[in-house]
């Protein structure tokens, strides 16, 4: 109980720090787990999370005192119809999962197991004791949110595991709320089966398996409707959002910086002429927390002998090339045309 109220205090502190309604508080608050919870890992001290979470308490018990007479203001920008969305997704993924369990190869082999070694062991082992030797470079980033919902929910259960991550993958989609007033709540009843579907588009799998490419695909969609907002309108709210939101990609997955990078390319092309220096300062500024992110869990890896198979192959590969002893893989000649194939003409759910 104490995480969770802690988390509804951090979103409070969002709204109040960045003018904002709640449906855009709570996107933000998967990045700001990642970015405590990672490096408690790293330490093995997961346990911190609970007093971190009752200093938060704490701490917020004092400001509402202090700052009475913000109280209504707050009060607005916290109980909208967004919340209320958030309770019922909450509510239809909680049912949605009970009963489910580990299934898929790639949760066996890391997406569930490291969850398992976060829970029990407190935090990400080294090389000789990893439960993941295979992939012991991954960024646990979203496995540490997987941890804290197992430990806001009371102990281990797997199908907690698929509650965590659908419910984090729908968080991404709250902005859509963000216009809609008590008045018009009734719309609720149509907008909250569409943000149910639509991550489908992305996955048929995304309800049923905890890998990570599908949130990294909400993710990138959150941020470049960040950028794409920024053409309009510029505030603190959008430059932080975009920040974390960047620094959330990266940790959840190596790639995701890549991904972020390409998204804010983007931001910089779309940019009107006069502003094309600004928009490449702000890239950069938006980029350099994401980076000392990655730098910091490499540097964790290597003084750990934490590595994967897959980069070992890719290290092997570039020597090869560089040696000119390198050959192209049966096959290639026909991989763009099939890919384009499977692209435009195979069904999404096949």
């Amino acid at each position: 109980m104490i995480l969770i109220l802690a988390a509804l205090c951090a979103a409070g502190w969002l709204c109040a720090l960045l003018k904002c309604r709640v449906e855009r508080a709570l996107p933000l608050l998967p990045a700001l787990g990642m970015l405590v919870m990672v490096p408690l890992a790293m330490a093995r001290a997961l346990w911190l999370t609970d007093v971190l979470s009752a200093l938060l308490i704490a701490a917020t018990a004092v400001a509402l005192v202090a700052r009475r007479e913000r109280l209504r203001e707050l009060g607005k920008r916290l109980l909208t119809p967004g919340l209320l969305a958030f309770a019922m997704l909450a509510a239809l993924s909680y049912f949605a999962t009970r009963g489910r369990v580990v299934w898929e190869w790639d949760e066996y082999s890391y997406w569930a197991l490291k969850v398992k070694e976060l829970w029990y062991f407190d935090g990400v082992l080294d090389s000789l004791h990893t439960l993941t030797p295979r992939f012991g470079d991954y960024l646990p980033g979203a496995q540490t949110l997987l941890w804290w919902t197992l430990r806001a929910t009371g102990g281990w259960n797997e199908s907690t595991l698929y509650f965590g991550m659908m419910l984090l993958n729908l968080t991404y989609l709250l902005p859509l709320t963000e216009r809609l007033s008590w008045r018009r709540a009734g719309w609720l009843a149509l907008l909250i089966p569409v943000m149910i579907a639509l991550p489908t588009a992305l996955s048929a799998n995304i309800y049923v398996s905890l890998g990570v490419d599908t949130l990294l695909g909400m993710q990138m969609g959150y941020l470049l409707y960040l950028i794409w907002e920024q053409r309009s309108e510029r505030t603190k709210l959008h430059f932080v959002s975009a920040l974390l939101t960047l620094c959330a990609m990266t940790l959840t997955k190596q790639v995701g910086l890549l991904w972020g990078a390409i998204a804010l390319g983007f931001g910089a092309v779309i940019a009107q002429k006069g502003e094309r220096k600004a928009a490449l300062r702000r890239t950069l500024l938006l980029a350099l927390p994401a980076v000392g992110c990655l730098m910091g869990w490499k540097a964790f890896c290597g003084a750990n002998g934490l590595q994967n198979y897959l980069s070992a192959y890719a290290g092997e590969n570039l020597s090869q090339m560089n040696s000119l002893s390198w050959f192209m893989p049966l096959g290639y000649k026909t991989f763009l045309l099939k890919t384009l194939k499977a692209f435009l003409f195979a069904p999404v759910s096949g």
